[in-house]
């Protein structure tokens, strides 16, 4: 009975634990730790034996690899606390496994865990729409004055108990919409209320990031829109047709029309990131195999930058494989593509549409932010990556 009840509570907790990217970061940490807790309590007896088959698997290999290379990095640092914390992603994407091994099985999870997460997302998308539209007619409110308020990164106190940012948002709305638009083509629902859901779920998409105004999610969203309509089985002329015109939006949203983020981009591209990009580089240059440590890559940013506002603003490199150089070197950064190669191929090689495009869409943001240094970054990263090369592998019955 009480066996029962947690692996119930077990599974509501695996439930919770995305969900929690829309909320303060505590929340998301709580939902983790009774994950992890539960998951202890129910399979420890299985939890030694789920790493053996978990150790069989390159990928896996490549992952342990990349954390001893880490500990290493972290035995010269003069901030190990922080350095610690940088551990944060390879330390979770080695244990997510091993208890989604446990429960891969689930019917539950199989099932309903994406589609729940994506509609969570779009429906907390909605209430946004819902929040400015009404904004808008009780204030008497423009775009501009919705935008300047609310968008970019004023976006994270958009909500009293939501504390993820914009760029975070953008990425995870992103990936959802993209679920949602392939669970459509790939369940029977009636046309009528497919083409209805299409039209709303699109229209709240575009919406929040025309708030949200990032130029790698309009990228990202274009990509994906792209390779959903080359996996459709429609004649070559209707793909052409429509790889057209979503081109066509692309070019105008970036071209003929831009944001004024866009259009600032265009015309003097973005000081502030290759500036950063400068400052890590010059420090990479002094540190190129072994890196500065983990957790110093701040601090050593620090004393080679000259443009007062970042120095004030105190930002990281902004790139994530800048980052991890930075830290541990060409060393680090070799193994971590070195991983990343692995899993691309073990993704085409599946044919998992979704986990091609969540990589597409990570290593995307990868290259303009530093995503695993932040808990929301961390978080989605590692939880999704365990989640789609377990549940949704099609090699998984090997293991």
């Amino acid at each position: 009975m009480i066996e029962s009840i947690l692996k119930k509570t077990n599974i509501f907790a695996f439930f919770l634990i995305p969900i929690g990217l829309f909320l303060r970061e505590h929340w998301s940490s709580k939902f983790l730790l009774f994950f992890v807790i539960t998951s202890i309590i129910i399979y420890r007896k299985n939890l030694i034996y789920n790493f053996l088959c978990l150790f069989k698997e390159f990928w896996y290999k490549a992952l342990l690899l990349f954390l001893l290379i880490n500990l290493i990095s972290l035995s010269y640092s003069d901030n190990v606390l922080l350095g610690t914390e940088r551990l944060s992603f390879v330390g979770l994407s080695l244990i997510f496994p091993i208890f989604f091994l446990s429960i891969k099985n689930n019917v539950l999870i199989k099932e309903y865990f994406l589609i729940f997460f994506s509609l969570s997302t779009l429906i907390h998308a909605s209430l946004v729409v819902f929040f400015l539209t009404y904004q808008h007619i009780i204030n008497d409110l423009t775009f501009i004055d919705i935008y300047n308020k609310y968008g970019y990164l004023n976006f994270e106190n958009f909500f009293g108990f939501s504390g993820i940012n914009g760029m975070y948002y953008s990425l995870v709305l992103v990936f959802s919409y993209t679920h949602f638009l392939f669970y459509l083509k790939d369940n029977k629902i009636k046309n009528v209320v497919k083409y209805g859901l299409f039209f709303l779920s699109t229209t709240i998409t575009f919406l929040v990031l025309l708030l949200i105004d990032i130029k790698m999610a309009y990228a990202g969203l274009l990509l994906a829109i792209i390779y959903f309509i080359l996996t459709l089985k429609i004649k070559t002329f209707f793909k052409i047709f429509f790889l057209s015109f979503v081109a066509l939006i692309g070019v105008y949203k970036t071209i003929i029309s831009p944001s004024p983020r866009i259009k600032r981009f265009i015309e003097i591209g973005d000081p502030t990131r290759l500036n950063n990009y400068k400052s890590s580089f010059d420090v990479i240059w002094d540190n190129l195999f072994l890196g500065v440590g983990l957790g110093d890559e701040l601090t050593e940013i620090q004393k080679v930058r000259k443009d007062f506002y970042i120095v004030e603003s105190k930002h990281n490199a902004h790139n994530e494989f800048i980052e991890i150089t930075l830290g541990s070197g060409v060393i680090g950064l070799t193994m971590f593509i070195f991983f990343l190669v692995n899993i691309y191929l073990r993704a085409f090689r599946n044919k998992n549409h979704l986990f091609i495009i969540f990589l597409f869409l990570i290593s995307g943001f990868f290259m303009i932010e530093s995503v695993l240094v932040r808990h929301y970054g961390i978080l989605f990263t590692s939880f999704f990556l365990s989640y789609f090369l377990l549940f949704e592998n099609k090699e998984k019955e090997e293991m």
